[in-house]
């Protein structure tokens, strides 16, 4: 009976191991961790000037990070523009353009707003100049947020991610939508994630910490490689990270084009090295990189962010795309579901959409519930939305572990 296990923010917040003062975030606490974590640092200045924007979208994150997405790659992106100048700000507003991009009303007076608020950064603050352009904030972003769950995960695996991820054998599949690597680590302690937990999904080289040993059943087996690798085919399970991830990397290109080459760029700067699998080269990297040789041009790899409009990333970036395929794949094989701390009545209809398609018209599955969320209508939508019937319900991920224990 095949299982999916889907992590949201819940399940990465229940963590026992987390760091007490520096606890994983939900998706409205994503703004507040620049100033908690380091009140005296440069973050905290991030923070409030990005706080300055949310007030123009109702504190809504996931509006703001879209229209800055949009607003990038509409007007930035084409015209090379990397730094906020109030002179380009101007043009943008007096071209008239706003309205045929943001069709909704609502979403034009917003861009309005925001551009003006980004206009007068750039003439009262020289460093919003650099730092909250789009393309620099999503970068200087993500680097934020990275350096707030390195410190609040402290890498041990979760007991209660390995209660959970005990039950799962071959052909079951793990979905995060996190950008942790609590799942990563509890898996591979668990012997469950290994090089085939990724196969298909694209990535030029999987860097795993030392393997776990081998079943006594294959002990016999004189040649050892081929005996951690049935091993490690036999246990696995699929790993997606649908959003990405903090340890995956991208490689960029050793030389630039020249400026006047005539060549339209395409794609985020910094042009980054395509893989013959089609997409950026991306590496994934579990455990300590300094112990990696080889990392001369590398850099973090992009994440989707909360945005609205995620159908454009997927199609942007083959990584992406191929994990979210993937998801559908495995949706429609899954005869049990578990959801873990994560919800989808938010305004991403384009995931909810993906997911309807995938799971209609297969018989009923059963959907098991880890969510303290109480209210009314949650149990019912979630089995609307992936065509299932409630299995059991949980209020934690804790009471998960304790039950499945006694039984």
């Amino acid at each position: 009976m095949p299982k999916m296990v889907i992590l949201g923010a819940g399940a990465s917040r229940a963590c026992p191991n987390n760091h007490p003062h520096l606890p994983m975030p939900l998706l409205r606490d994503l703004p507040d961790v620049l100033s908690r974590f380091s009140p005296q640092s440069s973050r905290n200045w991030f923070g409030q000037n990005l706080n300055r924007l949310l007030q123009l979208t109702n504190g809504n994150i996931e509006v703001l990070l879209t229209l800055l997405y949009r607003l990038n790659n509409c007007f930035f992106m084409p015209r090379r523009q990397n730094t906020l100048e109030a002179k380009f700000i101007e043009q943008i507003l007096a071209s008239s353009a706003l309205p045929e991009i943001f069709v909704l009303p609502d979403d034009c007076g917003q861009a309005v707003v925001v551009l003006e608020l980004l206009r007068t950064l750039a003439v009262e603050d020289p460093i919003a100049v650099t730092s909250f352009s789009p393309l620099n904030f999503f970068t200087l972003f993500q680097g934020a947020l990275r350096e707030y769950f390195q410190a609040s995960f402290q890498r041990y695996p979760c007991p209660l991610h390995l209660r959970l991820f005990e039950e799962l054998a071959r052909f079951d599949c793990v979905v995060s939508f996190n950008y942790d690597q609590i799942a990563d680590y509890t898996l591979h302690s668990a012997g469950k994630l290994t090089p085939f937990s990724f196969q298909g999904l694209g990535f030029d080289e999987i860097i795993l910490p030392a393997a776990v040993a081998a079943d006594p059943i294959f002990l016999g087996i004189a040649d050892s490689r081929m005996r951690q690798d049935i091993h490690n085919r036999i246990n696995c399970v699929k790993f997606l990270k649908v959003h990405g991830s903090f340890n995956w990397f991208c490689r960029m290109e050793e030389e630039k084009s020249m400026e006047d080459d005539w060549t339209y760029l395409v794609g985020s700067p910094p042009r980054l090295r395509q893989s013959v699998q089609g997409g950026p080269e991306v590496r994934y990297c579990l455990g300590n990189p300094k112990l990696v040789p080889h990392w001369t041009n590398w850099t973090l790899a992009p994440v989707i962010f909360p945005f609205l409009t995620k159908d454009f990333v997927y199609r942007a970036n083959q990584m992406f795309g191929r994990h979210m395929v993937a998801f559908q794949y495995e949706l429609q094989n899954s005869e049990e579901i578990y959801l873990v701390g994560k919800s989808f009545q938010n305004s991403d209809h384009e995931l909810n959409g993906m997911i309807r398609y995938a799971t209609y018209g297969k018989p009923a599955r059963a959907l098991h519930i880890i969510d303290p969320n109480q209210s009314a209508d949650f149990v019912p939508f979630h089995c609307a939305l992936f065509n299932a019937h409630l299995g059991r319900r949980y209020a934690s991920l804790e009471e998960y572990a304790q039950t499945e224990s006694r039984g």
